[in-house]
């Protein structure tokens, strides 16, 4: 991801919305199903890079560590809405 530096913001509230976009209509698709299935909001923005796999490898990269922080357990909710839980669906 060399030249390329994307900033990704996620809310897992259970609203799915994306905003990108990507230099790739496939991936920005990628992205939008994540959003819908996750039912999450999901902003992706290029502020850096001139190529696209840099771009893409980047969007995704900033997904993921930013999946992870949202999924982190803590004491504190930062949310109006209340606290957002996970399950599993066996």
């Amino acid at each position: 991801m060399d030249d390329a530096l994307v900033h990704c913001a996620l809310d897992l509230g259970g609203r799915p919305y994306y905003r990108g976009p990507l230099p790739s209509r496939m991936y920005d698709h990628w992205m939008r199903s994540f959003a819908d299935n996750a039912q999450a909001t999901l902003h992706l923005r290029v502020l850096r890079g001139t190529d696209r796999h840099h771009i893409v490898e980047g969007a995704f990269k900033a997904l993921g560590l930013t999946a992870s922080r949202a999924m982190a357990q803590a004491d504190v909710v930062f949310s109006t809405k209340g606290a957002v839980a996970t399950t599993v669906v066996p």
